[in-house]
């Protein structure tokens, strides 16, 4: 018993099956002898889906300087002068030179605000990236040889049951 691949390779005993090309019309022509065999490959297409990353944006991260008033209410202290006048009744020598001319100074104090700034880290930001995961779907069409017979002829399964 031998062997013949379609494909035209050489099989166990050398021969080879003869074949044409498919624009003249004509097929595979192949002398089997009882008990030969003659293999036809059927090809079929398969895909499969890689996932590549590629960039897919771009997040900008910054920081702006925003001012607001603010108000404070801080307590001050000033110091006034009050005169006041009273009346005396004092007869005699009282020891002050009478119709002198004297001036009394007096300093007075005040609180001056001063606005005094520092800066302290209040908050932070802390970025990270994370992978998120999810299915998507990928359709495509994929080819397959079938065979099909031309003719009388009975055809078997692998088990060797004539299959309908």
């Amino acid at each position: 018993m031998s062997t013949m691949n379609v494909a035209g390779d050489p099989d166990s005993d050398g021969s080879r099956a003869s074949q044409t090309t498919a624009a003249s019309g004509e097929g595979l022509c192949a002398d089997l002898a009882e008990g030969d065999e003659l293999r036809l490959p059927l090809a079929r297409e398969e895909f499969t889906a890689v996932a590549r990353p590629i960039r897919g944006g771009t997040v900008r991260i910054a920081k702006r300087v925003v001012t607001e008033d603010h108000v404070l209410e801080v307590p001050v202290n000033a110091e006034e002068i009050r005169v006041e006048r009273r009346v005396i009744e004092r007869s005699g020598d009282s020891g002050v030179q009478e119709y002198e001319q004297i001036v009394i100074e007096v300093p007075l104090f005040h609180d001056r605000l001063e606005v005094q700034k520092r800066t302290r880290v209040s908050d932070e930001i802390v970025v990270t990236k994370e992978v998120s995961r999810r299915i998507e779907r990928v359709r495509d069409t994929v080819r397959r040889e079938e065979a099909f017979v031309d003719g009388d002829a009975v055809i078997v399964d692998a088990a060797g049951d004539e299959a309908v």
